[in-house]
């Protein structure tokens, strides 16, 4: 039967290969943010966070399954996590968070430990959230991640201080790391005998969806890419 043998496809990717291919991804982007950021030891975080959506973008391995047309993989999350970088092992999109994380204490130990009493952490709750995200589908719909990007370099005139030219050039990073893994999408899923994948990655999400089907993969794409 054809659900047996996708359980059994999927079991053999998320049990015994996705754990490997995770930390091993993990271990790759860590170490080459870590030299990066000793090369840089005055960067911010905007700055950090830049280079290191491209290195993610560079690490992923996509993985596509026979009989389920609109499930992929990228080999950086292990199925059990939401996002959160150590929840069900971590993974590599948390080396800025793990560098970071001491400060917050550092700075205000009262604040933080009574933030830490109502059970927040450091990476959602009240005071921050990286975590629990909306993304702006009606845009990507409407305009796709060109328009977007055309929008953040517009604004990049207009920045006043450094923070702001930091973050302006942060978000362009992440919209070209998007397009970068549309791409290792593309490339990957000819390879893998998924044609017509690999045509829809080449245009969408960088330009809106045209088709129902382009949209579903939109939406699949964002959030996959995005944890």
């Amino acid at each position: 039967m054809i659900y047996q043998k996708i359980r059994d496809e999927l079991t053999r990717y998320y049990f015994d290969e996705l754990p490997g291919i995770v930390e091993e991804n993990r271990k790759s982007v860590y170490k080459i943010m870590d030299e990066f950021a000793d090369l840089h030891p005055n960067a911010t975080s905007y700055f950090l966070k830049a280079k290191m959506y491209d290195v993610l973008a560079e690490s992923v391995t996509p993985r596509f399954f026979e009989d389920l047309p609109f499930c992929f993989e990228l080999g950086t999350l292990m199925p059990r996590c939401d996002g959160l970088y150590y929840r069900g092992g971590n993974h590599a999109n948390g080396w800025l968070m793990e560098r970071n994380k001491h400060l917050y204490e550092d700075n205000d130990p009262e604040n933080y430990a009574e933030y830490r009493k109502y059970g927040f952490f450091a990476q959602c709750g009240i005071f921050a959230d990286f975590m629990h995200m909306g993304i702006p589908m009606n845009k990507v719909f409407s305009v796709g991640l060109s328009g977007i990007l055309d929008e953040i370099k517009s604004v990049k005139e207009k920045c006043e201080t450094p923070e702001e030219e930091d973050f302006v050039n942060c978000a362009e990073a992440g919209i070209k790391a998007l397009y970068k893994i549309s791409l290792k999408i593309s490339s990957a899923a000819k390879k893998q005998g998924r044609s017509d994948i690999g045509e829809m990655a080449k245009r969408v999400p960088f330009s809106p969806p045209k088709t129902f089907k382009e949209g579903l993969f939109v939406l699949g794409f964002m959030r996959r890419a995005l944890g």
